[in-house]
């Protein structure tokens, strides 16, 4: 979500798999210190030394997440980093962006039945 595709990917799914088991990891310059690190660490190929193994509280320590308040985002008081939009909505560029309320649904429910996040 950082960079926008995911890590090693190609359309062919033979070169993707390919790609995760030889190749380097390629982060984009403009990712930060922190985000970078955290990126390494969740994508470690040993999954003995991969951050996550010993759970999601290992995550959510992480650095990258040092500014979020993890018992607000359990009792559901954080802002949506997107706002919620009833209707259509032209921006800058003439794009029209159509929410789904569906999607939102989805994630909820997802996170509800993770007890870890």
């Amino acid at each position: 979500m950082l960079v926008g595709i995911p890590p090693y990917y190609d359309n062919d799914r033979d070169v993707l798999f390919y790609n995760i088991i030889n190749e380097d990891l390629e982060i984009p310059s403009y990712i930060s210190r922190d985000a970078r690190d955290l990126i390494v660490r969740l994508m470690d190929r040993n999954p003995i030394t991969r951050l996550g193994t010993n759970g999601a509280a290992e995550i959510k320590k992480h650095r990258w997440f040092r500014t979020i308040n993890w018992h607000d985002v359990i009792n559901k008081k954080l802002d949506p980093p997107l706002p919620y939009l009833k209707r259509k909505v032209k921006v800058g560029n003439g794009q029209v962006i159509i929410s789904n309320p569906l999607d939102f649904e989805k994630e909820r429910m997802m996170l509800e039945n993770d007890p870890n996040f």
